[in-house]
Protein backbone atom coordinates (compact mmCIF):
# COMPACT_ATOMS: atom_id res chain seq x y z
CA UNK A 1 0.00 0.00 0.00
CA UNK A 2 1.56 3.72 -0.90
CA UNK A 3 2.47 5.69 2.16
CA UNK A 4 1.30 8.91 2.02
CA UNK A 5 3.46 9.95 4.95
CA UNK A 6 5.74 8.74 7.30
CA UNK A 7 5.21 11.87 10.10
CA UNK A 8 4.81 9.83 13.49
CA UNK A 9 3.79 13.43 14.71
CA UNK A 10 0.55 13.27 13.18
CA UNK A 11 -1.02 10.62 15.61
CA UNK A 12 -0.90 12.29 18.38
CA UNK A 13 -2.22 15.41 17.35
CA UNK A 14 -5.20 13.69 15.78
CA UNK A 15 -5.87 12.34 18.81
CA UNK A 16 -5.28 15.93 20.45
CA UNK A 17 -7.95 17.08 17.69
CA UNK A 18 -10.46 14.36 18.71
CA UNK A 19 -10.11 15.41 22.21
CA UNK A 20 -11.21 19.01 21.42
CA UNK A 21 -13.67 17.93 19.31
CA UNK A 22 -15.55 15.79 21.52
CA UNK A 23 -15.99 18.82 24.03
CA UNK A 24 -18.78 19.60 21.07
CA UNK A 25 -21.63 17.87 22.09
CA UNK A 26 -21.18 18.54 25.71
CA UNK A 27 -20.44 22.55 24.90
CA UNK A 28 -23.49 23.09 22.53
CA UNK A 29 -25.91 21.58 25.28
CA UNK A 30 -24.65 23.91 27.57
CA UNK A 31 -24.73 26.90 24.85
CA UNK A 32 -28.35 25.66 24.12
CA UNK A 33 -29.00 25.84 27.52
CA UNK A 34 -28.34 29.88 27.69
CA UNK A 35 -30.41 30.84 24.91
CA UNK A 36 -28.72 29.52 21.38
CA UNK A 37 -30.39 27.98 18.24
CA UNK A 38 -28.28 26.17 15.91
CA UNK A 39 -28.07 28.54 13.58
CA UNK A 40 -26.95 31.25 15.93
CA UNK A 41 -24.22 28.95 17.75
CA UNK A 42 -22.55 27.77 14.35
CA UNK A 43 -22.39 31.10 13.48
CA UNK A 44 -20.48 32.45 16.54
CA UNK A 45 -18.86 29.71 17.38
CA UNK A 46 -16.79 29.83 13.56
CA UNK A 47 -16.58 33.63 14.11
CA UNK A 48 -15.19 33.00 17.11
CA UNK A 49 -12.73 30.99 15.69
CA UNK A 50 -12.41 32.52 12.79
CA UNK A 51 -10.58 35.75 15.48
CA UNK A 52 -8.03 32.88 15.92
CA UNK A 53 -7.09 31.90 12.51
CA UNK A 54 -6.91 35.58 11.18
CA UNK A 55 -4.39 36.10 13.81
CA UNK A 56 -2.33 33.27 13.15
CA UNK A 57 -2.58 34.53 9.42
CA UNK A 58 -1.18 37.83 10.46
CA UNK A 59 1.90 36.36 12.83
CA UNK A 60 2.88 33.80 10.50
CA UNK A 61 2.38 36.16 7.32
CA UNK A 62 0.28 33.47 5.57
CA UNK A 63 -3.25 35.18 3.05
CA UNK A 64 -6.91 34.91 4.70
CA UNK A 65 -8.66 33.83 1.60
CA UNK A 66 -6.85 32.43 -1.66
CA UNK A 67 -6.10 33.39 -4.79
CA UNK A 68 -7.83 32.65 -7.46
CA UNK A 69 -5.77 29.31 -8.60
CA UNK A 70 -6.69 27.74 -4.99
CA UNK A 71 -10.46 28.31 -4.85
CA UNK A 72 -11.00 25.56 -7.03
CA UNK A 73 -8.94 23.26 -4.93
CA UNK A 74 -10.83 24.93 -1.52
CA UNK A 75 -14.44 24.73 -2.71
CA UNK A 76 -14.91 21.24 -3.06
CA UNK A 77 -13.57 20.30 0.61
CA UNK A 78 -15.31 23.06 2.04
CA UNK A 79 -18.62 22.21 0.38
CA UNK A 80 -18.64 18.52 1.90
CA UNK A 81 -17.47 20.13 4.95
CA UNK A 82 -20.77 22.34 5.53
CA UNK A 83 -23.32 19.63 3.85
CA UNK A 84 -21.40 17.04 6.20
CA UNK A 85 -22.13 19.76 9.32
CA UNK A 86 -26.02 20.74 8.03
CA UNK A 87 -27.02 16.93 7.84
CA UNK A 88 -25.28 16.22 11.25
CA UNK A 89 -27.08 19.13 13.37
CA UNK A 90 -30.77 18.39 11.20
CA UNK A 91 -30.02 14.39 12.23
CA UNK A 92 -29.53 15.85 15.97
CA UNK A 93 -32.68 17.65 15.70
CA UNK A 94 -34.81 13.95 14.53
CA UNK A 95 -32.92 11.47 16.40
CA UNK A 96 -30.99 11.14 20.05
CA UNK A 97 -27.66 12.34 20.00
CA UNK A 98 -25.99 9.05 20.38
CA UNK A 99 -28.08 7.65 17.78
CA UNK A 100 -26.66 10.37 15.07
CA UNK A 101 -23.82 9.76 15.78
CA UNK A 102 -23.44 6.24 15.69
CA UNK A 103 -24.18 6.43 11.98
CA UNK A 104 -22.08 9.37 11.47
CA UNK A 105 -19.22 7.27 12.81
CA UNK A 106 -19.59 5.15 10.10
CA UNK A 107 -17.17 7.92 8.00
CA UNK A 108 -14.09 6.03 9.05
CA UNK A 109 -14.88 2.49 6.60
CA UNK A 110 -16.15 4.99 3.68
CA UNK A 111 -13.29 6.82 3.68
CA UNK A 112 -11.15 3.80 3.80
CA UNK A 113 -13.74 2.99 0.88
CA UNK A 114 -13.21 6.52 -1.29
CA UNK A 115 -9.48 6.48 -0.51
CA UNK A 116 -9.81 3.27 -2.49
CA UNK A 117 -11.99 4.16 -5.16
CA UNK A 118 -10.63 7.32 -5.48
CA UNK A 119 -7.20 7.44 -4.98
CA UNK A 120 -6.54 3.77 -5.54
CA UNK A 121 -5.25 3.21 -2.00
CA UNK A 122 -5.73 -0.25 -0.78
CA UNK A 123 -6.75 -0.34 3.23
CA UNK A 124 -4.18 -2.14 4.99
CA UNK A 125 -4.83 -5.24 7.52
CA UNK A 126 -4.05 -3.22 10.52
CA UNK A 127 -6.46 -0.72 8.85
CA UNK A 128 -9.42 -3.14 8.25
CA UNK A 129 -9.01 -4.89 11.18
CA UNK A 130 -9.02 -1.70 13.20
CA UNK A 131 -12.03 -0.53 11.68
CA UNK A 132 -13.61 -4.01 12.49
CA UNK A 133 -13.07 -3.41 16.26
CA UNK A 134 -14.13 0.18 16.09
CA UNK A 135 -17.37 -0.74 14.81
CA UNK A 136 -17.91 -3.26 17.01
CA UNK A 137 -17.29 -0.77 20.01
CA UNK A 138 -19.73 1.78 18.55
CA UNK A 139 -22.50 -0.90 18.86
CA UNK A 140 -21.61 -1.40 22.18
CA UNK A 141 -21.06 1.94 23.13
CA UNK A 142 -24.77 3.19 21.70
CA UNK A 143 -26.72 -0.05 21.84
CA UNK A 144 -28.72 1.33 24.93
CA UNK A 145 -29.54 4.33 23.34
CA UNK A 146 -31.58 2.36 19.99
CA UNK A 147 -35.57 3.17 20.31
CA UNK A 148 -37.66 4.37 17.35
CA UNK A 149 -36.01 6.12 15.03
CA UNK A 150 -36.52 8.39 12.36
CA UNK A 151 -36.01 7.13 8.81
CA UNK A 152 -35.21 10.73 7.89
CA UNK A 153 -32.81 10.98 10.67
CA UNK A 154 -31.48 7.87 9.35
CA UNK A 155 -30.64 8.97 6.48
CA UNK A 156 -29.01 12.58 7.64
CA UNK A 157 -27.07 10.82 9.85
CA UNK A 158 -25.98 8.49 6.97
CA UNK A 159 -25.41 11.53 4.65
CA UNK A 160 -23.41 13.58 6.81
CA UNK A 161 -21.02 10.54 7.18
CA UNK A 162 -20.27 10.13 3.10
CA UNK A 163 -19.90 13.90 3.18
CA UNK A 164 -17.02 13.93 6.62
CA UNK A 165 -15.65 10.89 4.82
CA UNK A 166 -15.42 13.00 1.47
CA UNK A 167 -13.66 15.95 2.93
CA UNK A 168 -10.86 13.43 4.57
CA UNK A 169 -10.23 12.14 1.51
CA UNK A 170 -10.28 15.29 -0.82
CA UNK A 171 -7.94 16.77 1.88
CA UNK A 172 -5.79 13.89 2.02
CA UNK A 173 -5.38 14.38 -1.92
CA UNK A 174 -5.38 18.60 -2.11
CA UNK A 175 -4.17 20.21 1.48
CA UNK A 176 -0.32 18.79 1.22
CA UNK A 177 -0.35 21.74 -1.80
CA UNK A 178 -1.84 24.61 -0.08
CA UNK A 179 -1.38 26.88 3.16
CA UNK A 180 -3.49 25.40 6.48
CA UNK A 181 -4.35 28.66 7.94
CA UNK A 182 -5.95 30.14 4.32
CA UNK A 183 -8.17 27.06 4.21
CA UNK A 184 -8.69 27.02 7.63
CA UNK A 185 -9.60 30.87 7.61
CA UNK A 186 -11.72 30.52 4.11
CA UNK A 187 -13.56 27.48 5.94
CA UNK A 188 -14.73 29.50 8.51
CA UNK A 189 -15.49 32.68 6.09
CA UNK A 190 -17.78 30.07 4.31
CA UNK A 191 -19.71 29.03 7.49
CA UNK A 192 -20.55 31.84 8.80
CA UNK A 193 -21.61 33.21 5.78
CA UNK A 194 -24.12 30.45 5.02
CA UNK A 195 -24.68 29.26 8.62
CA UNK A 196 -25.11 33.53 9.34
CA UNK A 197 -27.57 34.39 6.79
CA UNK A 198 -29.68 31.13 7.26
CA UNK A 199 -30.54 31.85 10.86
CA UNK A 200 -31.04 35.70 10.03
CA UNK A 201 -33.44 34.38 7.42
CA UNK A 202 -35.36 31.83 10.04
CA UNK A 203 -35.39 32.86 13.44
CA UNK A 204 -33.88 36.37 13.02
CA UNK A 205 -31.18 37.97 15.51
CA UNK A 206 -29.94 36.30 18.66
CA UNK A 207 -31.87 37.57 21.66
CA UNK A 208 -31.94 36.73 25.15
CA UNK A 209 -28.53 35.35 25.82
CA UNK A 210 -27.04 35.22 28.79
CA UNK A 211 -23.50 36.43 29.93
CA UNK A 212 -22.61 33.30 30.29
CA UNK A 213 -23.78 31.83 27.49
CA UNK A 214 -21.56 34.30 25.88
CA UNK A 215 -18.79 33.19 27.87
CA UNK A 216 -19.57 29.21 26.83
CA UNK A 217 -19.45 30.65 22.84
CA UNK A 218 -16.26 32.10 23.16
CA UNK A 219 -14.52 28.99 24.66
CA UNK A 220 -16.18 26.83 21.91
CA UNK A 221 -14.75 28.77 19.59
CA UNK A 222 -11.81 28.87 21.08
CA UNK A 223 -11.74 25.13 20.83
CA UNK A 224 -13.00 25.26 17.39
CA UNK A 225 -10.19 26.78 16.13
CA UNK A 226 -7.69 24.26 17.91
CA UNK A 227 -9.88 21.31 16.53
CA UNK A 228 -9.54 22.49 13.30
CA UNK A 229 -6.22 23.28 13.03
CA UNK A 230 -5.10 19.91 14.28
CA UNK A 231 -7.56 18.42 12.34
CA UNK A 232 -5.83 19.91 8.85
CA UNK A 233 -2.28 19.05 10.48
CA UNK A 234 -3.19 15.55 11.12
CA UNK A 235 -4.88 14.33 7.95
CA UNK A 236 -1.94 15.51 5.61
CA UNK A 237 0.34 13.79 8.27
CA UNK A 238 -0.48 10.41 8.52
CA UNK A 239 -3.76 10.65 5.53
CA UNK A 240 -7.51 10.12 5.79
CA UNK A 241 -7.74 6.61 6.72
CA UNK A 242 -5.48 6.26 10.17
CA UNK A 243 -6.62 9.98 11.01
CA UNK A 244 -10.36 9.12 10.35
CA UNK A 245 -10.13 6.07 12.34
CA UNK A 246 -7.91 7.81 15.41
CA UNK A 247 -11.09 10.41 15.51
CA UNK A 248 -13.05 7.36 16.33
CA UNK A 249 -12.02 8.17 19.95
CA UNK A 250 -14.13 11.29 20.14
CA UNK A 251 -17.64 9.92 20.70
CA UNK A 252 -15.87 7.83 23.71
CA UNK A 253 -14.12 11.13 24.99
CA UNK A 254 -17.87 12.88 24.49
CA UNK A 255 -19.32 10.32 26.71
CA UNK A 256 -16.52 11.40 29.29
CA UNK A 257 -17.28 14.53 29.12
CA UNK A 258 -21.02 13.96 29.37
CA UNK A 259 -19.73 11.82 32.97
CA UNK A 260 -17.97 14.28 34.48
CA UNK A 261 -19.91 16.98 33.63
CA UNK A 262 -23.50 16.17 33.38
CA UNK A 263 -23.54 13.11 35.13
CA UNK A 264 -24.19 10.30 32.62
CA UNK A 265 -23.10 6.86 33.89
CA UNK A 266 -21.88 4.70 30.99
CA UNK A 267 -22.98 1.34 31.44
CA UNK A 268 -20.83 -2.28 31.53
CA UNK A 269 -21.56 -2.93 27.54
CA UNK A 270 -20.75 0.64 27.49
CA UNK A 271 -17.32 0.65 28.60
CA UNK A 272 -16.73 -2.53 26.98
CA UNK A 273 -17.54 -0.45 23.82
CA UNK A 274 -15.12 2.04 24.86
CA UNK A 275 -12.13 -0.19 25.19
CA UNK A 276 -12.64 -1.67 21.77
CA UNK A 277 -12.68 2.07 20.47
CA UNK A 278 -9.58 2.96 22.59
CA UNK A 279 -8.24 -0.33 21.37
CA UNK A 280 -8.86 0.45 17.39
CA UNK A 281 -7.78 3.80 17.27
CA UNK A 282 -4.39 2.52 18.78
CA UNK A 283 -3.93 0.20 16.11
CA UNK A 284 -2.34 2.70 13.52
CA UNK A 285 0.42 4.42 15.36
CA UNK A 286 1.02 0.91 16.84
CA UNK A 287 2.04 -0.34 13.64
CA UNK A 288 3.33 2.75 12.64
CA UNK A 289 6.10 2.26 15.03
CA UNK A 290 6.43 -1.34 13.89
CA UNK A 291 7.28 -0.07 10.51
CA UNK A 292 9.75 2.58 11.49
CA UNK A 293 11.44 0.43 13.87
CA UNK A 294 11.86 -2.34 11.05
CA UNK A 295 13.25 0.18 8.48
CA UNK A 296 15.75 1.48 10.82
CA UNK A 297 16.65 -1.89 11.59
CA UNK A 298 17.00 -2.38 7.93
CA UNK A 299 19.16 0.78 7.29
CA UNK A 300 21.16 -0.41 10.25
CA UNK A 301 21.81 -3.48 8.84
CA UNK A 302 22.56 -2.36 5.11
CA UNK A 303 25.60 0.28 6.87
CA UNK A 304 26.83 -3.04 8.44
Amino acid sequence: MPMRSTNPLGYPVAFCSALLFSTESVLAKICYNHGFNIYDLVTMRFLTAVVFFIALAKFVKSRLLPDKSQWKVFLPIIATQIIAIFCLYWAFDLLPPAVAILFFNAYPALTGLFDKFICKNNLGKQQLIALIISAIGLIMLYWSSFAVVSILGMLLAVGAALSNAFTFVLMGIYLPKVDHVTYNCTMFFCCILIFGLTGLLTEGLPTDISAKGWLFVIIFGVFTAGAYYTFTYSVVAIGPVDSAIIYLVEPLLAALWAFLLFGDILLPLQALGGIFIIAAAAIPPVWAKILLNKRLNEHIGDVK
